[in-house]
């Protein structure tokens, strides 16, 4: 063909049943990457999808936390309380214990007191009995 000579009928239409032949195998790749394009789209419009479920998932998922949170807080806050009141409760149970048991102290002290009176008058009144003298010199 690059000879100069021409070519024959035979040689042209091998040629053009050669390009046709090579334009089908283009349609056919062509048709090919149509539908892998059609795919991909398909594929690219599902993964959007899931990308919307997904921010609404974080979304609700946000919401719940904000929710956890403000009820932890309000359970700390209702703990505090009740554990501010059990002290409360506790000292004034030890303040009461106290003051009883300072009571019986002091009933015990006075009690202590009268007996060493007691004892002292009895002490005298011995003394006085050993060195003989008058009950009326006291």
């Amino acid at each position: 063909m690059d000879n100069g000579q021409p070519v024959t009928k035979a040689e042209f239409d091998a040629s053009v049943g050669n390009l046709n032949a090579s334009v089908a195998d283009l349609n056919a790749s062509v048709s090919g990457l149509k539908g892998s394009v059609a795919v991909l789209d398909a594929s690219v419009a599902d993964l959007k999808a899931s990308v919307a479920d997904l921010d609404t998932s974080v979304s609700g998922l946000k919401g719940s936390v904000a929710e956890l949170r403000s009820d932890l807080r309000l359970q700390r806050d209702e703990l505090l309380d009740s554990m501010r009141q059990i002290e409360t409760n506790l000292l004034t149970e030890f303040h009461r214990y106290a003051k009883g048991q300072n009571a019986r102290v002091h009933n015990v002290e006075v009690g202590e007191y009268d007996l060493k009176l007691r004892l002292s008058v009895l002490e005298d009144r011995v003394l006085s009995l050993e060195t003989r003298l008058p009950p009326s010199a006291l």
